[in-house]
């Protein structure tokens, strides 16, 4: 009869899995599906206490107790990969809570600082150097170096379409703002260009929320 292995690894992975115990022990080693670490003795501990929920009552009377030793479990042939269950599948709030729960990497922190410094520096070069170029060409690069800055923004933590449609929507945002306040006023300073920026960049934010959203509601009504 098979049996439902729960396991907690000590990485926090929670996974389960049927087995076929052999004398009361795993047939074979277990894995973490998440961190790889063998999980064959606390599977052989969970084994053992739901085999003994599962054992009838004695009748009352003499009791007699037999000690057995632990026999360990078959080895297995050469070259054969322990087993790895499948974990089991978050909720889709700890998936999409934040920018889709997942922690920035390296690479995540270099999209976002190409979406904005491209942007920034697409404005202020030529504003501190006093020369006015075209402004098709540099809008172009902004929203190219804005669409690559949120893919690689959201690459492995959201649908990679969401990160390029943000981060097009900050960069030319924060980049046509500073622009318009430069162009509509005589005299300007570096504050007033990097509040207009931060203004044309809030409305980039305020899309990122709605996927976000839109995203967390579509996986809670598919769970």
């Amino acid at each position: 009869m098979t049996t439902t292995v729960k396991i907690e690894c000590d990485c926090g992975q929670r996974y389960a899995f049927d087995v076929l115990p052999v004398d009361g022990r795993m047939p074979s080693s277990v894995a973490c599906p998440s961190c790889g670490v063998d999980g064959t003795a606390l599977a052989n501990e969970s084994l053992a206490a739901t085999l003994a929920l599962q054992t009838p009552a004695q009748p009352a009377g003499p009791v007699r107790v037999r000690i057995a030793t632990p026999t360990a479990p078959p080895p297995l042939p050469p070259g054969t990969p322990p087993m790895r269950p499948k974990p089991k599948t978050p909720a889709p709030r700890a998936r999409f809570g934040g920018w889709f729960g997942k922690p920035q990497t390296l690479s995540n922190r270099m999209g976002s600082w190409l979406i904005g410094l491209t942007a920034m520096l697409a404005v202020m070069l030529p504003w501190g150097i006093g020369i006015h170029p075209p402004v098709l060409p540099i809008a172009i690069f902004v929203g190219v170096c804005g669409v690559a800055g949120g893919v690689m923004n959201v690459s492995g933590r959201a649908p990679l379409w969401a990160g390029a449609v943000v981060g097009l929507t900050m960069a030319l945002g924060g980049y046509g703002t500073a622009l318009w306040w430069i162009q509509t006023h005589e005299y300007v300073n570096r504050l007033e260009i990097f509040l207009a920026f931060t203004a044309g960049v809030m409305p980039g934010a305020l899309l990122q929320y709605g996927i976000q959203h839109l995203l967390l509601k579509r996986a809670e009504a598919a769970a």
